[in-house]
């Protein structure tokens, strides 16, 4: 994150989450854990199954923190 200007870098793999409060932008460290990204990616897109939303579902859509 560019703190000058609030603005994320051109380069590399990263996640925007939306909340009530404004967006925050991570930078997902692929090359260092490339399975938790993987992982992380997977259940965002809906394409990693799990047992609290129905299959192809995001899995943090609407997920309240």
């Amino acid at each position: 994150m560019n703190e000058s200007n609030g603005t994320a870098p051109g380069e590399g793999l990263f996640a925007h989450i939306r909340t009530n409060k404004g967006e925050i932008v991570i930078q997902l460290a692929y090359q260092q854990v490339p399975m938790t990204v993987a992982n992380f990616v997977g259940l965002a897109e809906g394409k990693v199954n799990n047992t609290a939303k129905p299959e192809g579902t995001p899995y943090f859509d609407g997920l309240i923190f």
